[in-house]
Protein backbone atom coordinates (compact mmCIF):
# COMPACT_ATOMS: atom_id res chain seq x y z
CA UNK A 1 0.00 0.00 0.00
CA UNK A 2 3.32 2.43 1.11
CA UNK A 3 4.72 1.47 -2.63
CA UNK A 4 1.22 2.13 -4.45
CA UNK A 5 0.88 5.32 -2.53
CA UNK A 6 4.19 6.94 -3.43
CA UNK A 7 3.98 5.95 -7.24
CA UNK A 8 0.36 7.46 -7.15
CA UNK A 9 2.25 10.57 -5.62
CA UNK A 10 5.08 10.57 -8.01
CA UNK A 11 2.57 10.66 -10.91
CA UNK A 12 0.93 13.42 -9.43
CA UNK A 13 4.35 15.84 -9.38
CA UNK A 14 4.98 14.58 -12.66
CA UNK A 15 1.81 15.91 -14.43
CA UNK A 16 1.62 19.02 -12.61
CA UNK A 17 5.46 19.60 -13.48
CA UNK A 18 4.79 18.69 -16.93
CA UNK A 19 2.43 21.51 -17.17
CA UNK A 20 3.12 24.16 -14.77
CA UNK A 21 6.62 25.88 -13.74
CA UNK A 22 6.63 27.29 -9.94
CA UNK A 23 8.26 31.13 -10.38
CA UNK A 24 9.73 32.26 -7.37
CA UNK A 25 12.41 34.40 -8.67
CA UNK A 26 11.69 37.90 -9.43
CA UNK A 27 13.80 38.20 -12.87
CA UNK A 28 11.22 35.00 -14.35
CA UNK A 29 8.31 37.01 -12.62
CA UNK A 30 5.86 39.21 -15.24
CA UNK A 31 5.19 42.85 -14.60
CA UNK A 32 2.07 43.10 -11.63
CA UNK A 33 -0.56 43.41 -13.70
CA UNK A 34 -4.26 42.71 -13.43
CA UNK A 35 -6.32 39.41 -13.78
CA UNK A 36 -9.19 37.58 -12.97
CA UNK A 37 -10.41 34.68 -11.46
CA UNK A 38 -11.02 31.31 -13.78
CA UNK A 39 -11.23 28.49 -11.25
CA UNK A 40 -12.38 28.23 -7.56
CA UNK A 41 -11.37 25.59 -5.00
CA UNK A 42 -13.56 24.50 -2.48
CA UNK A 43 -10.87 23.06 -0.32
CA UNK A 44 -8.47 23.81 2.80
CA UNK A 45 -6.04 26.84 1.85
CA UNK A 46 -3.59 25.20 4.11
CA UNK A 47 -3.23 21.90 2.94
CA UNK A 48 -3.66 22.78 -0.67
CA UNK A 49 -0.56 25.61 0.54
CA UNK A 50 0.96 22.35 2.17
CA UNK A 51 0.45 20.41 -1.54
CA UNK A 52 1.51 22.86 -3.07
CA UNK A 53 4.90 23.22 -1.72
CA UNK A 54 5.10 19.31 -1.31
CA UNK A 55 5.06 19.11 -5.19
CA UNK A 56 7.26 21.36 -6.08
CA UNK A 57 9.42 21.16 -3.07
CA UNK A 58 9.64 24.73 -2.87
CA UNK A 59 9.52 27.32 -0.04
CA UNK A 60 7.05 29.88 -0.54
CA UNK A 61 7.91 32.95 -1.85
CA UNK A 62 5.79 36.23 -1.35
CA UNK A 63 6.73 37.51 -4.97
CA UNK A 64 5.32 41.10 -3.77
CA UNK A 65 7.77 41.10 -0.95
CA UNK A 66 10.37 41.12 -3.12
CA UNK A 67 9.46 43.41 -5.70
CA UNK A 68 9.09 45.80 -2.40
CA UNK A 69 5.49 46.62 -3.57
CA UNK A 70 2.63 46.18 -0.82
CA UNK A 71 -0.09 44.07 -1.48
CA UNK A 72 -3.18 46.01 -0.28
CA UNK A 73 -5.77 43.04 -0.49
CA UNK A 74 -6.06 41.45 3.23
CA UNK A 75 -8.47 38.87 1.62
CA UNK A 76 -4.97 36.90 0.34
CA UNK A 77 -2.15 36.20 2.48
CA UNK A 78 -0.28 33.75 0.40
CA UNK A 79 0.35 33.37 -3.64
CA UNK A 80 2.00 30.76 -5.51
CA UNK A 81 3.02 31.91 -9.65
CA UNK A 82 2.61 29.68 -12.12
CA UNK A 83 3.85 29.29 -15.52
CA UNK A 84 2.64 27.37 -18.77
CA UNK A 85 3.21 27.75 -22.35
CA UNK A 86 -0.03 30.24 -22.56
CA UNK A 87 0.85 32.35 -19.94
CA UNK A 88 1.11 33.04 -16.52
CA UNK A 89 -1.26 32.02 -13.39
CA UNK A 90 -1.53 32.23 -9.83
CA UNK A 91 -3.38 30.12 -7.21
CA UNK A 92 -3.93 31.74 -3.67
CA UNK A 93 -5.64 31.20 -0.70
CA UNK A 94 -9.35 33.31 -0.72
CA UNK A 95 -10.76 35.02 2.48
CA UNK A 96 -9.45 31.73 4.45
CA UNK A 97 -12.02 29.43 3.34
CA UNK A 98 -11.26 28.44 -0.46
CA UNK A 99 -8.52 28.59 -3.24
CA UNK A 100 -8.77 30.32 -6.24
CA UNK A 101 -7.02 30.10 -9.56
CA UNK A 102 -6.49 33.33 -11.23
CA UNK A 103 -5.11 34.61 -14.68
CA UNK A 104 -2.28 37.44 -14.73
CA UNK A 105 -3.05 40.04 -17.08
CA UNK A 106 -6.50 39.78 -18.94
CA UNK A 107 -9.87 40.16 -17.58
CA UNK A 108 -12.83 37.75 -18.24
CA UNK A 109 -13.36 37.27 -21.88
CA UNK A 110 -10.06 38.68 -22.63
CA UNK A 111 -8.83 35.38 -20.90
CA UNK A 112 -6.61 33.16 -23.60
CA UNK A 113 -9.31 30.32 -23.85
CA UNK A 114 -5.52 27.59 -23.75
CA UNK A 115 -4.69 29.55 -20.34
CA UNK A 116 -8.19 29.00 -19.10
CA UNK A 117 -8.02 25.44 -20.02
CA UNK A 118 -4.89 24.97 -17.75
CA UNK A 119 -6.60 26.68 -14.66
CA UNK A 120 -9.34 23.74 -15.63
CA UNK A 121 -6.31 21.31 -15.37
CA UNK A 122 -4.51 22.41 -12.33
CA UNK A 123 -7.89 22.64 -10.53
CA UNK A 124 -8.91 18.37 -11.83
CA UNK A 125 -5.19 17.81 -10.57
CA UNK A 126 -5.45 18.89 -7.08
CA UNK A 127 -9.63 18.00 -6.01
CA UNK A 128 -8.85 14.25 -7.53
CA UNK A 129 -5.36 14.03 -5.98
CA UNK A 130 -5.64 16.22 -2.45
CA UNK A 131 -7.03 12.71 -0.57
CA UNK A 132 -4.42 10.57 -2.17
CA UNK A 133 -1.73 13.49 -0.88
CA UNK A 134 -2.70 13.41 3.16
CA UNK A 135 -2.92 9.74 3.06
CA UNK A 136 0.74 9.60 1.99
CA UNK A 137 1.12 12.29 4.69
CA UNK A 138 -0.60 10.21 7.55
CA UNK A 139 1.77 7.04 6.25
CA UNK A 140 4.98 8.95 6.12
CA UNK A 141 4.17 10.02 9.64
CA UNK A 142 2.92 6.70 10.75
CA UNK A 143 5.97 5.38 9.50
CA UNK A 144 8.41 8.00 11.60
CA UNK A 145 6.42 7.03 14.69
CA UNK A 146 6.96 3.65 14.17
CA UNK A 147 10.65 3.64 13.77
CA UNK A 148 11.39 6.18 16.74
CA UNK A 149 9.07 4.99 19.45
CA UNK A 150 9.85 7.51 22.22
CA UNK A 151 9.34 10.50 19.45
CA UNK A 152 6.39 8.84 19.28
CA UNK A 153 5.53 8.63 23.04
CA UNK A 154 6.78 12.75 23.82
CA UNK A 155 3.97 13.26 20.60
CA UNK A 156 0.84 11.55 22.03
CA UNK A 157 2.25 13.39 25.23
CA UNK A 158 1.47 16.76 23.42
CA UNK A 159 -1.37 15.86 21.45
CA UNK A 160 -2.92 14.19 24.62
CA UNK A 161 -2.61 17.42 26.25
CA UNK A 162 -3.66 19.52 23.29
CA UNK A 163 -7.00 17.51 22.92
CA UNK A 164 -7.68 17.52 26.57
CA UNK A 165 -7.77 21.47 26.02
CA UNK A 166 -10.12 21.10 23.13
CA UNK A 167 -12.57 18.09 24.97
CA UNK A 168 -12.66 20.49 28.34
CA UNK A 169 -13.30 23.74 25.92
CA UNK A 170 -16.47 21.69 24.22
CA UNK A 171 -17.34 20.72 27.87
CA UNK A 172 -18.79 24.50 28.08
CA UNK A 173 -22.06 23.31 25.31
CA UNK A 174 -22.58 20.35 27.78
CA UNK A 175 -21.07 17.75 25.57
CA UNK A 176 -17.28 15.89 25.72
CA UNK A 177 -17.54 14.78 29.21
CA UNK A 178 -17.18 11.23 28.21
CA UNK A 179 -14.14 11.87 25.77
CA UNK A 180 -12.40 14.47 28.17
CA UNK A 181 -12.18 11.68 31.33
CA UNK A 182 -10.71 9.00 28.69
CA UNK A 183 -8.19 11.69 27.42
CA UNK A 184 -7.48 12.65 31.39
CA UNK A 185 -6.82 9.00 32.46
CA UNK A 186 -4.58 8.62 29.34
CA UNK A 187 -2.67 11.55 29.75
CA UNK A 188 -1.99 10.76 33.43
CA UNK A 189 -0.55 7.55 32.43
CA UNK A 190 1.78 9.19 29.83
CA UNK A 191 2.73 12.11 32.69
CA UNK A 192 3.66 8.75 34.73
CA UNK A 193 5.43 6.65 32.49
CA UNK A 194 7.70 9.84 32.01
CA UNK A 195 8.50 10.77 35.16
CA UNK A 196 9.50 7.00 35.74
CA UNK A 197 11.61 7.20 32.71
CA UNK A 198 13.23 10.97 33.82
CA UNK A 199 13.74 9.62 37.02
CA UNK A 200 15.56 6.68 36.18
CA UNK A 201 17.37 8.16 34.22
CA UNK A 202 18.69 10.88 36.47
CA UNK A 203 19.33 8.44 39.02
CA UNK A 204 21.56 6.24 37.10
CA UNK A 205 22.85 9.50 35.10
CA UNK A 206 22.35 7.59 31.91
CA UNK A 207 23.63 8.98 29.17
CA UNK A 208 21.23 6.24 26.91
CA UNK A 209 18.09 5.14 26.83
CA UNK A 210 19.01 1.78 28.90
CA UNK A 211 17.93 -1.80 27.31
CA UNK A 212 14.94 -1.98 30.35
CA UNK A 213 13.46 1.77 29.51
CA UNK A 214 11.70 1.35 26.48
CA UNK A 215 9.15 -1.32 28.16
CA UNK A 216 7.86 2.47 29.08
CA UNK A 217 7.46 3.99 26.36
CA UNK A 218 6.86 1.65 23.40
CA UNK A 219 4.75 -1.47 23.64
CA UNK A 220 6.58 -4.46 21.64
CA UNK A 221 4.26 -6.92 20.80
CA UNK A 222 2.40 -8.81 23.57
CA UNK A 223 4.99 -7.19 25.93
CA UNK A 224 4.08 -4.08 27.44
CA UNK A 225 3.86 -2.39 31.18
CA UNK A 226 -0.12 -2.06 31.51
CA UNK A 227 -1.70 1.02 33.49
CA UNK A 228 -1.54 -0.34 36.94
CA UNK A 229 1.86 -1.71 36.29
CA UNK A 230 2.62 1.90 35.90
CA UNK A 231 0.52 3.17 38.98
CA UNK A 232 2.48 0.43 41.11
CA UNK A 233 5.95 1.76 39.81
CA UNK A 234 5.10 5.20 40.38
CA UNK A 235 4.37 4.92 43.78
CA UNK A 236 7.57 3.14 44.35
CA UNK A 237 10.00 5.77 42.75
CA UNK A 238 8.80 9.20 42.48
CA UNK A 239 8.99 11.51 45.23
CA UNK A 240 7.42 14.75 44.92
CA UNK A 241 8.30 17.59 46.27
CA UNK A 242 5.48 19.91 47.20
CA UNK A 243 2.44 17.49 47.24
CA UNK A 244 1.33 14.80 49.83
CA UNK A 245 2.30 11.54 48.08
CA UNK A 246 -0.19 9.25 49.59
CA UNK A 247 -2.78 11.52 49.27
CA UNK A 248 -1.93 12.41 45.12
CA UNK A 249 -2.17 8.20 44.76
CA UNK A 250 -5.35 7.46 46.27
CA UNK A 251 -6.46 10.43 43.81
CA UNK A 252 -5.41 8.82 40.52
CA UNK A 253 -6.52 5.50 42.32
CA UNK A 254 -10.13 6.76 42.63
CA UNK A 255 -10.46 8.25 38.91
CA UNK A 256 -9.20 5.36 37.49
CA UNK A 257 -11.97 3.33 38.93
CA UNK A 258 -14.37 6.36 38.03
CA UNK A 259 -13.05 5.81 34.74
CA UNK A 260 -13.71 2.07 34.62
CA UNK A 261 -17.16 2.60 35.53
CA UNK A 262 -17.87 5.09 32.99
CA UNK A 263 -16.33 3.15 30.15
CA UNK A 264 -16.70 -0.80 31.07
CA UNK A 265 -19.44 -0.51 33.56
CA UNK A 266 -21.88 1.80 32.91
CA UNK A 267 -24.73 -0.44 31.86
CA UNK A 268 -24.16 -2.61 34.67
CA UNK A 269 -23.91 0.03 37.67
CA UNK A 270 -26.28 2.90 38.53
CA UNK A 271 -23.49 5.25 37.10
CA UNK A 272 -24.98 8.25 35.62
CA UNK A 273 -23.15 10.47 32.61
CA UNK A 274 -23.77 13.79 34.19
CA UNK A 275 -21.79 12.70 37.57
CA UNK A 276 -18.47 12.68 35.07
CA UNK A 277 -18.59 16.45 35.22
CA UNK A 278 -17.82 16.47 39.12
CA UNK A 279 -15.11 13.69 38.54
CA UNK A 280 -13.22 15.85 36.35
CA UNK A 281 -13.33 18.92 38.23
CA UNK A 282 -12.15 17.05 41.05
CA UNK A 283 -9.43 15.57 39.89
CA UNK A 284 -8.17 17.55 37.12
CA UNK A 285 -5.23 19.08 39.01
CA UNK A 286 -3.60 15.91 39.07
CA UNK A 287 -1.95 16.80 35.97
CA UNK A 288 -0.75 20.36 36.92
CA UNK A 289 0.99 18.33 39.87
CA UNK A 290 2.72 16.06 37.61
CA UNK A 291 3.60 19.10 35.32
CA UNK A 292 5.56 20.70 38.23
CA UNK A 293 7.45 17.36 38.68
CA UNK A 294 8.37 16.79 35.17
CA UNK A 295 9.73 20.35 35.06
CA UNK A 296 11.83 19.86 37.96
CA UNK A 297 12.91 16.42 36.49
CA UNK A 298 13.66 17.96 33.20
CA UNK A 299 15.84 21.16 34.88
CA UNK A 300 17.86 18.03 36.72
CA UNK A 301 18.44 15.84 33.96
CA UNK A 302 19.61 19.03 31.45
CA UNK A 303 22.39 20.44 34.47
CA UNK A 304 23.63 16.74 34.64
CA UNK A 305 24.08 16.40 31.02
CA UNK A 306 22.78 12.96 30.67
CA UNK A 307 19.15 11.43 28.82
CA UNK A 308 17.87 13.72 26.25
CA UNK A 309 16.46 16.53 27.84
CA UNK A 310 19.34 19.89 27.08
CA UNK A 311 19.19 23.02 28.32
CA UNK A 312 18.41 24.31 24.49
CA UNK A 313 15.30 22.19 24.58
CA UNK A 314 14.07 23.59 27.94
CA UNK A 315 14.85 27.56 26.77
CA UNK A 316 13.45 27.57 23.34
CA UNK A 317 11.71 30.46 22.04
CA UNK A 318 7.93 30.92 22.18
CA UNK A 319 8.36 31.16 18.40
CA UNK A 320 10.17 27.73 18.14
CA UNK A 321 7.89 26.21 20.80
CA UNK A 322 5.15 26.94 19.20
CA UNK A 323 5.93 25.58 15.60
CA UNK A 324 7.72 22.43 17.17
CA UNK A 325 4.35 21.89 19.02
CA UNK A 326 2.31 22.27 15.92
CA UNK A 327 4.21 19.32 14.07
CA UNK A 328 3.97 17.41 16.80
CA UNK A 329 0.19 17.60 17.05
CA UNK A 330 0.12 16.94 13.49
CA UNK A 331 2.38 14.24 13.56
CA UNK A 332 0.48 11.95 16.05
CA UNK A 333 -3.27 13.39 15.74
CA UNK A 334 -3.95 14.62 11.90
CA UNK A 335 -1.91 15.60 8.90
CA UNK A 336 -5.06 16.63 7.41
CA UNK A 337 -5.89 19.30 9.95
CA UNK A 338 -2.79 20.12 11.08
CA UNK A 339 -0.70 21.55 8.65
CA UNK A 340 2.58 24.04 8.34
CA UNK A 341 1.39 27.93 9.42
CA UNK A 342 1.23 29.72 5.99
CA UNK A 343 2.99 32.76 5.80
CA UNK A 344 0.83 35.08 6.37
CA UNK A 345 1.20 38.57 5.19
CA UNK A 346 0.47 41.54 7.24
CA UNK A 347 -2.71 43.51 7.10
CA UNK A 348 -2.12 47.13 6.06
CA UNK A 349 -5.84 47.82 7.53
CA UNK A 350 -7.47 46.27 9.98
CA UNK A 351 -9.76 47.30 13.16
CA UNK A 352 -6.54 45.86 15.61
CA UNK A 353 -4.99 48.80 14.98
CA UNK A 354 -5.32 52.07 16.22
CA UNK A 355 -6.82 54.32 13.79
CA UNK A 356 -7.20 51.09 11.14
CA UNK A 357 -4.23 51.50 9.56
CA UNK A 358 -0.96 49.58 10.59
CA UNK A 359 1.71 51.43 12.09
CA UNK A 360 4.44 50.01 9.72
CA UNK A 361 3.03 51.83 6.85
CA UNK A 362 2.73 55.26 8.16
CA UNK A 363 5.64 56.37 6.51
CA UNK A 364 4.68 55.14 3.11
CA UNK A 365 1.65 56.83 3.26
CA UNK A 366 3.48 60.10 4.07
CA UNK A 367 5.73 59.73 1.54
CA UNK A 368 2.90 59.29 -1.00
CA UNK A 369 0.77 62.47 0.09
CA UNK A 370 3.77 64.27 -0.24
CA UNK A 371 4.53 63.22 -3.83
CA UNK A 372 0.91 63.42 -4.26
CA UNK A 373 0.53 67.18 -3.90
CA UNK A 374 3.92 67.56 -6.02
CA UNK A 375 2.29 66.23 -8.65
CA UNK A 376 -1.86 67.11 -8.53
CA UNK A 377 -2.78 71.00 -6.99
CA UNK A 378 -7.04 71.44 -6.08
CA UNK A 379 -8.11 74.83 -7.33
CA UNK A 380 -11.18 76.44 -5.77
CA UNK A 381 -14.30 76.64 -8.68
CA UNK A 382 -16.79 77.79 -6.35
CA UNK A 383 -18.37 77.44 -2.73
CA UNK A 384 -17.08 74.07 -1.60
CA UNK A 385 -16.15 72.89 -4.91
CA UNK A 386 -12.62 72.08 -5.82
CA UNK A 387 -11.47 70.76 -9.44
CA UNK A 388 -8.03 68.52 -9.54
CA UNK A 389 -5.45 70.05 -11.96
CA UNK A 390 -2.71 68.07 -12.46
CA UNK A 391 1.16 69.36 -12.66
CA UNK A 392 3.46 68.76 -15.31
CA UNK A 393 6.77 68.09 -14.29
CA UNK A 394 9.59 69.14 -16.51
Amino acid sequence: MEENIFIKIENIKKEIKDNFIYIDKLENCPERSGGSMVEKLNLSPNIVFHFIEFIFECKHVDLDALRGTIFIDDKVTWEFLLKTEFGYLTIHDWKGYNVSIASVGGLGSEINKDLSNKAILLKRIIEENIDKFIDFRKNEAKKGLEERPLDNFMHAFVSLSFLLNLSLESNKKGTGFMESLILHVSLIDTMLRYCILLTRINQRKSKKIDSDLPELFHQDGKKYLSERAIFDLAQKELDFLHHDKNLFFESVNQLYDERNKAVHRYAITNFQYSEIREILNKHLGLKDILSELIISLEKEQSELGVGFITKDDLNLSDEDLDKEMKQIIETKIDPAIFTKKTPIREAMFSDKYKGGVNPKFKKIFKKFEKEAKETFKFEKVGENKFQLKQKYKK
